[in-house]
């Protein structure tokens, strides 16, 4: 049986890094089985959708 963990993930030294630092990759999520998803994964589809196309238009204009 597993057993509890008490601790919290800051104490434990896990922590999100933010966007404007650098680092290697990044993991992306697509909510895909509508089974696990709320409302048949549609909202988080329109949010995921509309920040990937909001970054990728950041990142095009910044390369020029």
């Amino acid at each position: 049986m597993a057993q509890k963990i008490y601790s919290t993930p800051n104490s434990d030294d896990f922590y999100v890094i933010p966007e404007f630092l650098e680092h290697q990759q990044c993991w992306m999520v697509w909510a895909e089985r509508t089974d696990n998803w709320r409302l048949g994964a549609k909202p988080a589809q329109e949010k995921i959708s509309k920040r990937l196309f909001n970054n990728l238009c950041f990142f095009v204009l910044q390369s020029y």
